[in-house]
């Protein structure tokens, strides 16, 4: 009887661990690492926890198109659609996010995005009676990019709060950046 137990246990760990091969487990913590929009989002929702104390749910937020560290003037596919993505837990909580793409006065330039400039920050803020907006910059490594997100007070450029990330490089990644 404890021969068959014994051979029978042996049997479920040769599967089990068969289950947990490294090609596999890679393959799928690579699939989980890179989703881009559930990053974005997690890193929204961390804005939104580390300063709720410090929002008026009623007054707009502003955000501008995450841009490349080594060049600020610039952005990406990237760069657009994370700016886009870490809002969505804002306005899923009640905040009152102005939709940037639609503004005529903010400094548009072709395929780089929004992009809120110092000298325009006050007046943009002032025209929309903005409370604070969210920023972020990218840097590109040889296997991720590291992105960090802001949110800043407009009448003091104040950091109310900010959260760090990677993303996994892969082949959307690589495109988006182009």
């Amino acid at each position: 009887m404890n021969k068959i137990i014994l051979i029978s246990f042996s049997l479920v760990l040769v599967i089990l661990l068969s289950a947990c091969s490294p090609s596999g487990y890679l393959r799928d913590e690579v699939f989980v690492n890179s989703n881009l929009v559930e990053r974005n989002h997690s890193a929204g929702a961390a804005l939104v926890a580390r300063s709720q104390h410090h929002l008026n749910a009623g007054s707009p937020i502003l955000y501008a198109s995450f841009v490349n560290v080594d060049d600020l003037q610039n952005s990406s596919s990237l760069g657009r659609i994370m700016s886009q993505q870490v809002t969505t837990p804002f306005s899923n909580n009640g905040y009152y996010v102005v939709e940037m793409l639609l503004r005529q006065n903010v400094y548009i330039k072709q395929r780089e995005g929004e992009f809120l400039l110092s000298r325009e920050l006050k007046n943009i803020s002032s025209d929309h009676n903005a409370q604070a907006v969210i920023v972020g910059t990218y840097a590109v490594g040889t296997e991720n990019v590291y992105v960090s997100a802001k949110l800043i007070d407009v009448r003091n450029n104040k950091v109310l709060s900010s959260y760090d990330y990677p993303i996994p490089m892969n082949e959307d990644i690589k495109q988006l950046l182009q």
